[in-house]
């Protein structure tokens, strides 16, 4: 199945066969994510707490699409973020923490507000590889900063 075809567990399109790299430093959430993307059919991931460990996994690994958070122990993730589009991975920024301003550092990376419902987060990543459809995400909140 490609990842445009459609995933009964879903009701919509799977990342099935995809490398996802998942940045984030709650250990209960990564786990939560690794989840979802498994169930929606990504079978490389890999999980990073923090900009060190990921920037390792870039250099080392490639990925289909990325999850990030913004706030991570040692550093904000959005040269992290550049970095990756630049080298052609989708991104999908899910924190709590982001706002307009972040959106205009990576206009390109696909911002997903937490808490989020797996279908949101399987959307996002979609919607962030280019996979044609209807993508109804939470809009990222405006935080004036």
């Amino acid at each position: 199945m490609s990842p445009s075809q459609n995933s009964p567990e879903l009701g919509g399109p799977s990342l099935d066969g995809l490398s996802v790299l998942i940045v984030e430093n709650e250990f209960l959430l990564a786990i939560n994510l690794e989840t979802i993307m498994r169930e929606a059919g990504a079978t490389g991931i890999e999980l990073a707490s923090s900009l060190a460990d990921a920037k390792k996994l870039i250099d080392t690994a490639s990925f289909d699409a990325a999850i990030l958070d913004i706030r991570l122990m040692d550093g904000d993730s959005l040269p992290l973020a550049e970095d990756l589009i630049r080298r052609g991975v989708p991104v999908v920024i899910h924190s709590g923490h982001a706002n307009l301003g972040h959106a205009q550092i990576v206009p390109d990376a696909v911002f997903l507000p937490k808490p989020s419902r797996p279908s949101e987060i399987v959307q996002a990543v979609l919607k962030a590889r280019g996979v044609q459809g209807s993508f109804d995400l939470p809009e990222t909140r405006a935080v004036q900063q």
